[in-house]
C-alpha cells in the first residue's frame, strides 16, 4: 500500500516542481484536502556540518525558503524548502532525495 506523501507526490507529478495538480489543484489545497498537518519550522542553530538545524516552529516565526513539514494521517510527510518539494527524508525537514 502507497503511504499518503507518495499518493500525493503522484497527484503532483512527482517531480519536486510541480504546484498544482493537472486538474487545478494546488499543493497547499490537495494535502490539506488529504488531512495534512502543517509545521512551519524554526532554525536552531548549525549542525556540525554547518548547516542550519531545524526544529518545530510556528508560522510568524517563518523565515522565507526554509522546510514546512506537511504530515499525513498515515505518519508519512512531504516537505516544501524554496521553490521545491520532496518526500521527507530520513530527519524532520530533510528531502528523501528520490
Amino acid at each position: 500500500m502507497k503511504t499518503l506523501a507518495i499518493q500525493f507526490a503522484e497527484r503532483m507529478g512527482c517531480d519536486g516542481q510541480t504546484w498544482e495538480t493537472a486538474d487545478g489543484i494546488g499543493f497547499v489545497e490537495l494535502a490539506e484536502s488529504m488531512g495534512a498537518d502543517v509545521t512551519y519550522s524554526s532554525r536552531d542553530g548549525r549542525d556540525e556540518d554547518g548547516e542550519p538545524k531545524y526544529v518545530d516552529g510556528y508560522e510568524g516565526g517563518y523565515i522565507s525558503g526554509d522546510p514546512i513539514r506537511y504530515r499525513f494521517p498515515d505518519g508519512s510527510a512531504v516537505v516544501e524548502a524554496g521553490d521545491g518539494w520532496d518526500l521527507e527524508g530520513d530527519t524532520r525537514y530533510s528531502w528523501a532525495g528520490s
